[in-house]
């Protein structure tokens, strides 16, 4: 197994290698963000400087990656939204550096300037389709730009309602219900049998 996480490292390395010049900005840097009603202290993976001097923000990833889980319409993973939205606003591109056994390489959304294989722009009709869409609509998102300022309204009202104390199941996702509070979601009650 460590021969073949070794062989898949240098694979993604030589992927890093081909890219156009770009610099390491900061790799686990601890910031400190307010956003809306909350503080925050993140820790972003990595931070590029592209050769036009716009930002890629990288969360690398070991397992399974899932660009849907971005989806302002159904948001479920939104850390490196959170990302673009708190702390890189004019980043031009989020990414997952997947380096697993499902892939390796990048995996990503931002603006049409981003040439790097895997990351793409919203509204693009390609072999790997996510559909960015918005919540109340369900319209699809056309342009990063759009795409960015749909996340952070998106963002802003579930940190307002997490800070108001507003927490309820998503019986669409039982697995929101389980730990050491699991019982007073009732989720049993449901018969979702988490």
């Amino acid at each position: 197994e460590l021969a073949q996480q070794l062989d898949r490292l240098q694979q993604f390395l030589a992927i890093d290698l081909a890219r156009p010049d770009f610099a390491v900005v900061s790799i686990e840097e601890p910031r400190e963000v307010s956003f809306g009603p909350l503080n925050l202290r993140l820790k972003l993976d990595r931070l590029d400087r592209l050769p036009d001097g716009q930002m890629l923000v990288i969360d690398y990833k070991t397992g399974r990656v899932n660009r849907q889980a971005w989806n302002p319409r159904d948001p479920r993973d939104m850390q490196l939204p959170l990302y673009v939205t708190a702390v890189v606003p004019g980043a031009a591109a989020i990414s997952f550096a997947q380096i697993s056994v499902q892939g390796i390489g990048y995996d990503g959304v931002g603006s049409d300037a981003v040439a790097i294989a895997g990351i793409r722009s919203p509204g693009k009709r390609q072999t790997v389709q996510v559909r960015y869409q918005r919540p109340q609509t369900d319209d699809v998102i056309e342009s990063w730009e759009e795409l960015r300022e749909t996340w952070a309204d998106v963002l802003l009202e579930l940190a307002e309602t997490f800070a108001a104390g507003d927490y309820r199941f998503d019986p669409r996702n039982p697995q929101s219900a389980t730990g050491q509070f699991a019982v007073l979601s009732r989720v049993f009650d449901a018969g979702l049998g988490v």
